[in-house]
């Protein structure tokens, strides 16, 4: 069949997203389908690619995504190493799957990997400690000896989840300050000070009274 066959094209590429969604066909009838589509010089796009990419990380099949990385290029140790370096922009899906633990030894030597002296920020950092479920991660790593206080505020304040927490002591610190320690003195005079506190009378009271 020429390879000018738009049908015969759109059909073989049409085969590696069935497989993809075909519970039944595994990783390794993938890889094969689209070593057919190469056998048949169908020139292959890095935007099928990543369109096959969102779709393995939709169905949940991580030998099927490792799959199609590897067919980007050179083969990866872990799937988010893989991602950063042929499909970095669908990294957020990833991230937000169930196929992605957070508190895993892979993910852990990702990010020291990419935490090289004298480089403070770099892309793959922010775009993988940006994500929300990255926070368990920088929270785990703040200690380690790459990890240098400025990266751990810039990525603090860089990851929605913790810049919010942050926002939030600020909250309830401020109210704190506002409302409750300028109260204490007086609440303190008024229900504690034995003598006088209306608590410390209470329980004088109960202390006291005639009871069987």
């Amino acid at each position: 069949m020429p390879i000018n066959d738009e049908t015969f094209c759109k059909r073989m590429v049409k085969r590696v997203y069935n497989a993809i969604h075909n519970p039944a066909a595994s990783a390794r009838d993938v890889r094969d389908i689209i070593r057919e589509v190469k056998a048949n010089h169908i020139f292959l796009y890095k935007e099928d690619y990543d369109e096959w990419v969102n779709e393995a990380i939709y169905v949940g099949s991580e030998g099927k995504l490792m799959v199609l990385l590897s067919q980007m290029g050179k083969p990866s140790a872990d799937v988010l190493t893989a991602l950063l370096k042929y499909s970095p922009h669908t990294i957020p899906r990833y991230m937000a799957s169930r196929m992605f633990n957070p508190n895993t030894t892979f993910v852990d030597a990702t990010i020291v990997g990419l935490l090289k002296p004298n480089v403070e920020y770099s892309i793959g950092l922010n775009l993988i400690l940006g994500q929300p479920r990255a926070a368990s991660i920088i929270l785990r790593l703040a200690n380690n000896r790459w990890f240098t206080k400025p990266q751990e505020r810039h990525f603090m304040n860089h990851n929605p989840v913790l810049y919010k927490r942050k926002q939030q002591r600020k909250t309830i610190l401020r109210f704190w300050l506002v409302t409750t320690k300028r109260n204490l003195g007086m609440w303190k005079e008024t229900l504690y000070v034995p003598g006088t506190g209306a608590l410390y009378k209470k329980a004088l009271r109960s202390f006291t009274s005639n009871t069987v």
